[in-house]
């Protein structure tokens, strides 16, 4: 099939909204579609028989409860694990013209732009798939990845009009799923071409929009990065502590675990140890990080901070007890060598 063959294709997606796609519905299957199924492991070549002779039904009257796209799915599972990427992609793409399910359609044409692009080589029609994921399911989970890989492909050809395409979709979106994902994209994709300041304003509009998104802390922390690389290290604070406030609200709720907090308390820390030259608000920092949180991994790289930021308060013996303490609780730990070397350089006892 011709690249512009498959993109015609598309243009039979059905628009029905019904529920996802990964399992049937709790309604019998064809007999021939259950014993496929039975024998996807241990005969695939009989199985992909059956679900062929279901195809070929398929084009002449459409099975119950979506079964006809469903058999779609399981023989481009099947090709896929036999290599044969040219059958596969014909069968993601039957999936997706056959389904009355948006989520079905969504994936199915994400995992034919995947394979096109990772496996044929066709960029053209993977390009085109990803974005109608985008564009015409933006409700769905799949779109996430689509734009992935449309930005994956579109940036090195034309990273400024990616950028206006990005801007001009966001507005169609905003209120969808996929929403969030596009103004993080397209920041990231500002950062990466040195315009950290349109970057920082979407990564801020990102958190005041979208409190509840997961990508919220992401975009303040790489808002942080930019700020603190082009020297205004009160601005990285800021977004820091935006990140951090979520904390206090996770202790009151007992429901937010963000993987970043750690990371922003020990950044905070370096800031103002490093950048600000402020050892003892970063011996703050850095004392918080080792004793507020008990799960984290950089404790011991807090407690060699601590030590660094005692160190520049001329208060030694506070320094080697916090070089002691990681010597001690993380004897396995990445800093202690550095830590031990700069005990030998305190004289520690």
């Amino acid at each position: 099939m011709t690249g512009a063959l498959r993109i015609a294709l598309l243009v039979s997606l059905s628009a029905a909204v019904v529920p996802a796609w990964a399992g049937c519905s709790g309604a019998p299957l064809p007999a021939d579609f259950a014993r496929a199924q039975s024998l996807e492991s241990t005969d695939p070549d009989r199985a992909r028989m059956l679900y062929d002779a279901l195809d070929v039904r398929c084009k002449s009257e459409r099975l119950a409860h979506d079964d006809c796209a469903l058999t779609a799915v399981r023989l481009a599972e099947l090709h896929q694990s036999s290599r044969r990427w040219h059958e596969a992609e014909e069968a993601w793409l039957r999936a997706a013209a056959t389904t009355t399910r948006p989520a079905t359609a969504a994936r199915a044409l994400q995992r034919a732009a995947d394979l096109a692009h990772v496996e044929l080589h066709d960029d053209a029609t993977a390009d085109a798939l990803a974005w109608r994921v985008v564009e015409k399911h933006p409700e769905e989970l799949a779109a996430d990845d689509a734009l992935k890989l449309a930005i994956r492909i579109d940036e090195p050809r034309d990273w400024q009009a990616l950028a206006a395409r990005l801007a001009a979709l966001y507005p169609r979106v905003v209120r969808f799923d996929v929403g969030d994902n596009v103004l993080y994209e397209r920041g990231l994709l500002l950062a990466r071409h040195e315009r950290a300041a349109e970057a920082i304003a979407i990564f801020d509009t990102l958190a005041d929009d979208y409190a509840h998104s997961g990508l919220r802390d992401d975009g303040l922390w790489r808002a942080a990065e930019l700020l603190r690389a082009a020297g205004d290290f009160e601005g990285a604070l800021k977004r820091l502590r935006r990140i951090l406030s979520t904390r206090k609200d996770a202790i009151i709720t007992g429901s937010y675990n963000y993987l970043q907090l750690d990371d922003a308390q020990l950044l905070i820390g370096r800031i103002y140890l490093d950048d600000l030259h402020d050892p003892a608000r970063a011996a703050e920092a850095f004392q918080l990080l080792v004793d507020d949180y008990p799960e984290s991994v950089l404790r011991d790289d807090g407690l060699f901070e601590l030590a660094r930021a005692r160190k520049e308060q001329r208060n030694l013996p506070a320094a080697c007890k916090a070089l002691a303490r990681l010597c001690k609780q993380f004897p396995d730990g990445n800093r202690v060598r550095a830590a031990r070397a700069l005990m030998q350089e305190l004289a520690c006892t």
